[in-house]
């Protein structure tokens, strides 16, 4: 038995104050990889919209 599905996920960090942060958005086959970064120091409304947009850049 064969499992030819498709897998997409995302994996989210918390933003530290390193210089440089994960980032990755990436197809392999039919399958999408995302990692991104949050920032949780802000007020839950900004945190909501970081949120929302990576939502609209993984799903349309």
């Amino acid at each position: 038995m064969s499992n030819r599905g498709n897998v997409s996920g995302i994996l989210l960090y918390a933003k530290t104050q390193e210089e440089t942060h994960p980032f990755l958005d990436a197809k392999f086959g039919n399958n999408r990889i995302m990692v991104k970064t949050l920032d949780l120091n802000q007020e839950f409304e900004i945190i909501r919209e970081q949120l929302d947009q990576i939502k609209f850049e993984f799903f349309g």
